[in-house]
């Protein structure tokens, strides 16, 4: 909003507008032509969010950490080496161990 403010009320150039902001000047061009060409919509964004680097669908976790549960409930103890090593091998690819635990944690909230 600023970007447009400083151009629009103050008469700013795009080098000036990019200064005042610590923008790249192409970032500054682009946004003025955008709200040249799509008004105040361009204002009221729509957000990135969701899940763009997910290895596998959430439904797809839960059924690979139910069928280790299964597993460990005939009197093994379910590891989390074991849930990383049966990870890797359904994506095919190694993955930290700090995936597992972010995956373990989100299971247990939802």
């Amino acid at each position: 909003m600023q970007c447009l403010w400083l151009w629009a009320s103050l008469g700013l150039s795009a080098d000036q507008v990019a200064l005042a902001l610590g923008w790249h000047v192409g970032s500054v061009r682009k946004l003025q032509a955008r709200y040249l060409r799509e008004g105040e919509g361009v204002l009221k964004g729509t957000g990135r969010g969701g899940r763009y680097n997910q290895n596998l669908t959430v439904e797809e976790k839960r059924q690979l950490l139910q069928k280790l549960l299964a597993q460990s409930e005939k009197g093994s103890i379910l590891e989390v080496s074991r849930v990383k090593t049966a990870y890797e091998q359904v994506l095919g690819r190694k993955v930290p161990k700090s995936t597992i635990y972010r995956m373990l944690a989100l299971l247990m909230t939802t």
